[in-house]
Parts: structure tokens; sequence; C-alpha cells
């Protein structure tokens, strides 16, 4: 199961947003990114930075403000999704490059389910015609 890399607080996006937007537009064609995407990116991540930045002020701190500032992390977002599910299957994407971007580091191992140490208990109730009730409880 994959851990959304999207930080679900607002400060914490934007410096994860910024760091992960410096990354491509320094490396990404080598990363083999059409210009098109890193285009798009830049300018979703100028258009969430301004509009985060009006919600953190007092002075612009309304509800139209804050209206702006979500439907900028929506587009933000709509434009990251894709892109990570890219980098991440890409096999040429190292871990080094994962950490630089902040980034989740796939496990390359699968850890067994843990053998348990007890068996469960079941106790039957039959307290109606042809219903049977069967409870489990750990010992």
């Amino acid at each position: 199961m994959s851990r959304d890399p999207l930080p679900p607080k607002d400060a914490d996006f934007d410096k994860w947003a910024l760091t992960f937007a410096a990354y491509i537009a320094a490396n990404g064609t080598t990363m083999g990114l059409k210009a098109a995407v890193m285009l798009a990116l830049a300018s979703g991540v100028t258009a969430w930075t301004h509009a985060y930045a009006a919600t953190i002020n007092p002075a612009t701190d309304t509800s139209t403000s804050v209206s702006v500032k979500n439907e900028a992390r929506t587009a933000l977002e709509s434009l990251l999704r894709p892109l990570l599910r890219q980098i991440q299957a890409d096999p040429a994407t190292t871990d080094d490059m994962r950490t630089s971007m902040g980034l989740h580091i796939p496990s390359r191992t699968h850890t067994r389910a843990a053998v348990p140490t007890t068996a469960p208990q079941l106790t039957l109730t039959t307290g109606q015609h042809l219903a049977h009730v069967i409870g489990i409880m750990d010992a």
C-alpha cells in the first residue's frame, strides 16, 4: 500500500511543493519529463504559493482568499498525483532522488504477518430457533 506523499497541512504542503518543484526544475529534463509538464508544474506551484501567501497574511485572509487557495491546491494536486505515480514507477528513479524530492522510498521486501501466540476462543449461542450466534474472543 502506498503512502500519500502530499502533506495534509497547508504549511507542510507549501514547503514540500516548493522543494519538489525546485528539484523537477533542475532535474526534470534528465529524468525524461516533458517541458509542458514541467511548465504546468511551475505555474501550478506559483499559483499555489501566491494563494497560500494571501491566507497567511492577516490583512488579506478572507473567505475569498481561502477559497482561491483551496482551488489552487486542488489544481496543483491534480497535476502532482499523475506525475508522482510516473516518477515512482520509473525504474531509473533512485532512492537518493526520492529523498531529494521528499517522496516515500518503497520497501523492497515483504514482511510476513506475525505468528499468533494464542488461539481464539469461540462461543456458540443458540437462543433462537434456527439461529446461531458465534462469539470470537482472544484467549
